[in-house]
């Protein structure tokens, strides 16, 4: 098995990680709650196998510049400006690359094993992503069990894949997963765990490359280097940049909770705001609210939370939307 070590740094803790906490689910929930007073539609989503599935157009842009020590791919998407244009520039990378398609999804620890959080769906074959989730194949496929294992890269082909469910004969899911595989014209790929710093504590990210290309040995050393480079860019961008569509069952959750907290929505509009790292000046320009009642609502917001400040205030919202 052809494998290599990689390093991520570790981003620092401030202000703006709080905007990747659950305080920032705060916008997403309002839309898929049916509430829109942030001036976008509703975002949405659909479940497979209790996965959320989304796209490229459902990424919520964060209000942060580009940070020192972006590649330039994170860059180019920064500036790219629109959901087309990031994918154009996605896949003409993956195509330069060799590879056809390329999931990326999340995962949660548990006792009982992993589960499954939310897939990228806009640079996967629809109907094979949908037969992934449907029938648990990740229950039985050697690529997911090994990322229990280890996080270093795992470069595969039809061949090595069997070879790593053992030499006992195939049970019946396992015998339909390579088979489906094969069927959807995935040939060859590198899957990769990924230790991203914008993940919350007991989850896994994972992005997986695939090709139509038989067999490994076209991936050798300059393509496994580039293959992870746009690997970890992409992680960069999609954790730290943007948010992410926040799976269905945490968002029927978080909305309870909000509801329950008599928070009016006026508030929770600016306290969205802030958690996207906006200035009272930018919130008042986006809701059609003076700068005095934006910090009107801010102190009843701070008075409410029982804190002093702006980032004791979205860990205070993030406990709230978290709580059991």
């Amino acid at each position: 098995m052809d494998i290599v070590v990689t390093q991520t740094s570790s981003a620092s803790v401030d202000s703006r990680a709080f905007a990747r906490s659950g305080a920032a689910s705060l916008c997403q929930i309002e839309r898929e709650s049916g509430n829109q007073p942030y001036g976008n539609g509703n975002v949405g989503n659909n479940s497979v196998g209790g996965v959320t599935f989304f796209h490229e157009s459902q990424l919520i842009p964060l209000a942060v510049d580009g940070e020192r020590g972006d590649s330039c791919l994170v860059r180019t998407l920064l500036a790219a400006g629109s959901a087309s244009k990031r994918e154009s520039v996605v896949r003409e990378r993956l195509d330069d690359l060799g590879f056809d398609w390329m999931g990326y999804y999340t995962a949660s620890h548990l006792f009982d094993g992993s589960r499954f959080r939310g897939f990228m769906a806009s640079y996967a074959p629809p109907d094979w992503s949908r037969r992934y989730f449907g029938e648990a194949y990740y229950e039985v496929d050697p690529r997911n069990l090994a990322r229990k294992r280890w996080s270093l890269p795992l470069v595969w082909d039809g061949a090595s894949l069997t070879d790593m469910m053992g030499r006992r004969p195939l049970d019946g899911r396992s015998k339909r997963f390579i088979e489906d595989l094969a069927d959807s014209g995935m040939r060859s790929g590198v899957f990769q765990r990924v230790n991203c710093s914008g993940a919350k504590p007991g989850e896994d990210t994972v992005v997986s490359l695939v090709s139509s290309t038989p067999g490994r040995r076209w991936i050798d050393d300059e393509v496994l280097g580039n293959a992870l480079t746009l690997i970890l860019s992409l992680d960069q961008f999609w954790s730290h940049h943007v948010r992410l569509p926040t799976p269905t069952t945490e968002v029927e959750c978080s909305v309870s909770n909000l509801v329950a907290s008599g928070i009016p929505a006026t508030q929770r509009a600016v306290l969205c705001h802030v958690a996207d790292g906006l200035t009272d000046r930018e919130i008042a320009e986006r809701l059609g609210l003076s700068s005095h009642t934006v910090d009107y609502h801010l102190r009843q917001l701070r008075q409410r939370f029982a804190v002093h400040n702006r980032v004791q205030l979205v860990a205070a919202a993030a406990h709230l939307l978290t709580a059991a």
